[in-house]
């Protein structure tokens, strides 16, 4: 008789099919709040698919829990605009939070600011939805690329897999998979950032960095 086989799980870290669209990425060098250096990875999403699900949010809120950034959109009744028709949370983990402030501050030509100040839009503050809607959806996103033109806004939401991440290093490309398109108005979208940035003063010295208008 043979020897009995052992069976377990395997736990292989790394490579695995390819999944999504492999985006080239760019090494870049910052520096944190307490000074010292750190290598963040840049990406272009130009060429990228756009995702196949939009959505259309007429209110937006942000959480912060559990390390996760929680983008919450939401439609409100028509017949009772204090209770949600649809919801969409979008979690992201908070490392993704200073390389999107970082590319905003880098808004050039015009810049966001710049934006709002010619068309004359205001900050419309961000709102506190703890009521579950009749539809709720959640999913995870760690990238977001932001469109604007006037008060008009769009926000695609990708996500880079562990697997992705993980082999990074040795293909130096992330695998995307395109999640959600977010319609709004770009006065929420402000409301939005502003509140990032106040969240982003609570989190620890590794994930601070300067932007330029710091």
């Amino acid at each position: 008789m043979g020897k009995p086989q052992k069976h377990g799980v395997l736990v292989r870290p790394g490579g695995r099919r390819k999944e999504g669209i492999p985006v080239p990425v760019q090494t870049k060098h910052v520096t944190l709040r307490d000074g010292t250096a750190a290598t963040t990875y840049g990406i272009n999403l130009y060429d990228v698919e756009i995702p196949d699900r939009h959505y259309h949010a007429r209110v937006c809120g942000v959480d912060f829990a559990h390390s996760e950034i929680e983008l919450l959109f939401a439609q409100p009744r028509r017949d009772d605009p204090d209770q949600l028709r649809t919801l969409l949370i979008v979690s992201m983990p908070v490392i993704s939070v200073p390389g999107l402030l970082d590319s905003i501050a880098r808004m050039q030509s015009p810049s966001l600011d710049e934006i709002a100040a010619k068309t004359n839009i205001q900050v419309e503050a961000v709102k506190t939805l703890h009521i579950e809607a009749e539809q709720t959806v959640e999913v995870d996103a760690n990238i977001v690329s932001m469109a604007f033109s006037s008060n008009r806004a769009c926000l695609d939401f990708y996500e880079s897999s562990p697997f992705s991440i993980a082999a990074l290093p040795a293909t130096n490309s992330l695998s995307l998979i395109p999640v959600v398109r977010v319609n709004t108005r770009t006065s929420l979208v402000l409301g939005v950032i502003a509140r990032l940035r106040e969240l982003h003063e609570q989190f620890p010295p590794s994930l601070q960095w300067e932007t330029p208008n710091e």
